[in-house]
């Protein structure tokens, strides 16, 4: 090949192999990118309607990763390069879902951890009122406003769902917000009862 070939005019097999090379070639990437991009982002939001424009972008960077890792695998007697793709793709987005819901499952709220005020309240022994100020003040101590409203409704029994649904955020962050609360009222708990551990 001369020292700027033109990518663009290649076929799928000529260009999986200039892509393949080492040192990776960012003239053929980029071709492959552009020509791909626009299929991967269908076949991500085909997978899933429910995705944001920001978790397409990511989960479409992944596959280009994936597809980078499988190109020197490539043959183009079992497929298309543009079946590779889609296959890469819809198994990403399915991936995904299973991390998150799985995840979902196990964490749906405060409440199945025994961690709300209500469950608090029983294990501890403490007033029902005095445990739900202790949860409010803790919730009410994290650190931006966001986070804030999203402890708020955790500590209010919430499951992820619900604070996803009513404050328009993303799992992730109810996620993060949930594992910087938790250990937090156990600790506030823990100081109120005078004791190192709640059972």
């Amino acid at each position: 090949m001369d020292s700027n070939p033109d990518y663009a005019g290649l076929s799928d097999v000529d260009l999986v192999a200039a892509c393949g090379t080492r040192p990776v070639d960012a003239g053929a990437w980029n071709v492959l990118y552009a020509r791909y991009r626009s299929l991967i982002v269908s076949r991500v939001r085909q997978a899933s309607a429910k995705l944001s424009n920001g978790e397409v972008e990511e989960l479409t960077q992944e596959v280009f990763l994936r597809v980078f890792l499988a190109l020197r695998k490539f043959d183009s007697s079992k497929g298309t390069l543009s079946g590779l793709i889609s296959r890469i793709a819809r198994n990403i987005v399915i991936d995904y879902w299973r991390r998150w819901h799985t995840r979902d499952e196990t964490t749906h709220s405060l409440e199945q951890a025994g961690l709300s005020s209500p469950a608090l309240a029983v294990r501890s022994g403490l007033d029902p009122a005095m445990v739900k100020s202790i949860g409010s003040l803790v919730a009410t101590s994290m650190e931006g406003e966001r986070q804030r409203q999203i402890a708020s409704e955790l500590v209010r029994c919430a499951t992820v769902t619900e604070v996803v649904q009513r404050l328009g955020v993303k799992r992730r962050e109810v996620y993060a917000v949930q594992q910087e609360l938790e250990p937090n009222l156990i600790a506030a708990f823990e100081a109120a009862r005078g004791q190192k551990k709640i059972s």
